[in-house]
């Protein structure tokens, strides 16, 4: 019987085939993008890990996706987040209406260093590994916004200083 191999991806890979444009990194540990349909996303066609923390948020367009089997319908408002064991799939290439996500990934190992109680993100983890995908409300949206300006500034300050 022949078993199937997952692609992989970690930061680093994933800046270098997905995020080509507008990304903001900190070395292969953190990345802030903002990536639009022209994106190559043929490799995510099949079955693959993404060795990070992602999260994705649609400012546009919609596309379909299944993570650990669940399929989801992504559209405008809606944010998806991946944790690094998942197996995630693009079922569809996002739509012809110029889907536009922010993605925020954050590597494993960046987070280790900043240790934190884990039995409190239990029930965090727990709700994220039932519901990978949800639609934010206005008060969120203004939210993330805010706080994807901040990371930029923040971490371009922080290449700027080295």
């Amino acid at each position: 019987m022949e078993t199937k191999v997952y692609n992989s991806f970690s930061i680093a890979r994933a800046k270098e085939l997905f995020l080509t444009d507008n990304v903001i990194n900190i070395g292969d540990d953190f990345i802030l993008a903002e990536r639009t349909n022209e994106a190559n996303y043929d490799l995510l066609r099949y079955p693959c890990r993404i060795d990070a923390y992602v999260a994705a948020f649609c400012k546009q367009g919609s596309f379909k996706c299944s993570i650990n089997l669940k399929e989801y319908e992504i559209h405008k408002g809606m944010m998806l987040l991946n944790l690094p064991q998942n197996i995630i799939r693009l079922e569809s290439k996002p739509s012809e209406k110029a889907a536009t996500l922010t993605i925020i990934a954050v590597s494993t190992r960046f987070l280790d260093q900043f240790r934190s109680d884990i039995s409190k993100m239990l029930n965090e983890a727990i709700t994220i590994l039932d519901n990978p995908c949800f639609t934010l409300q206005a008060d969120e949206l203004n939210l993330v916004q805010e706080h994807k300006a901040k990371i930029g500034r923040a971490v371009q300050q922080e290449c700027r200083d080295r």
